[in-house]
């Protein structure tokens, strides 16, 4: 199984391991978003019918090839509009994995030392940004392209082999991002509001848009929710 990196800024590091950020919302790619518009309503369209969509997580169920008339076997998500289901099953991949996948968090990093040792194999000591703790000495992937410097932030969040956190994904939905509950929109942001009814007006709203920059359009969205798995230590 392939092991998946979720990016997480400092603050939502913190978050994280303060058991406090439980699940987070990433934008739809365009490949699936006509298939989303047409099972749960364009909300541009004016005589449009705007619902649910539901995903079922299946395993190893018989799915039929309409091109050949052949049966297969199928493990994966399935989406399909909630209001009427009769209407078909579409298959979907989120790239985030599937329920019970695990995932290292991928975090801000910035290397401290460097050394080369046998064969010309490097390592590298890294300080985390939310928190400012060292690593251990860490193999430097031969697969990564970027020369790691001593001073510079790692790009994408720097590499599997130097996350320290990992968390196993509890459930996979779709939805528009505006349909967040103030519930959820607790589990998402980084900080602890005073009151727990305007979440989504006046924290998490903000920080989508200054991230995505896409909320009056009302994306389609992943939701991810996950759970914390202990810490383990990077390095040797």
């Amino acid at each position: 199984m392939k092991e998946r990196g979720l990016m997480l800024n400092a603050d939502m590091v913190r978050a994280y391991r303060e058991d406090r950020k439980t699940n987070t919302r990433r934008p739809v790619r365009e490949n699936l978003k006509a298939l989303f518009d047409w099972l749960g309503g364009d909300i541009n369209e004016k005589d449009a019918l705007i619902g649910e969509i539901g995903i079922s997580i299946v395993k190893n169920i018989e799915r039929l090839n309409e091109s050949t008339n052949r049966t297969y076997k199928y493990s994966g998500l399935l989406a399909y509009c909630a209001e009427y289901p009769e209407e078909g099953y579409a298959e979907v991949t989120c790239p985030y994995g599937l329920p019970g996948d695990i995932v290292y968090i991928r975090e801000q990093m910035r290397v401290v030392d460097l050394r080369q040792i046998n064969f010309g194999v490097t390592e590298i000591k890294v300080r985390y940004e939310a928190d400012g703790q060292i690593s251990d000495w860490i193999k430097y992937p031969e697969r990564l392209k970027e020369m790691p410097i001593p001073g510079n932030c790692l790009s994408n969040g720097g590499f599997k082999e130097a996350s320290r956190d990992r968390a196993v994904i509890t459930n996979i939905r779709v939805e528009r991002v505006q349909d967040i509950s103030e519930q959820d929109a607790m589990g998402e942001i980084a900080s602890t509001p005073i009151d727990s009814r305007y979440v989504v007006q006046q924290e998490f709203k903000p920080l989508w848009q200054s991230i995505y920059g896409t909320w009056d359009e009302n994306p389609w969205v992943w939701v991810i929710e996950f759970k914390r798995i202990q810490p383990q230590q990077v390095g040797a």
